[in-house]
């Protein structure tokens, strides 16, 4: 005997709203994975952005260019330019 419509339609509706429900906890576990690639990506951003030596040419300066976390330094003699 079949089942009578109102029941069908009913495990459908009901089916519907458990997908559903998955659907929009994928989309917040997905969202969440967004948030953190995108502040870890600003992260690594900021700190390649110190380490990267490519400093100003000082004015009057010669020597040695050095690299390091905390960013450029200029060591040695001054000159004339």
């Amino acid at each position: 005997m079949t089942e009578p419509s109102i029941q069908v339609v009913n495990r459908l509706v009901e089916a519907i709203a458990a997908n559903r429900e998955v659907a929009d906890l994928q989309i917040d576990a997905l969202n969440t994975t967004v948030e953190r690639t995108s502040s870890n990506v600003n992260r690594a951003i900021e700190a390649m952005q110190q380490t990267v030596c490519v400093p100003p040419i000082p004015q009057g300066k010669a020597g040695e260019i050095s690299c390091s976390p905390q960013g450029w330094g200029v060591r040695g003699a001054t000159r004339q330019i």
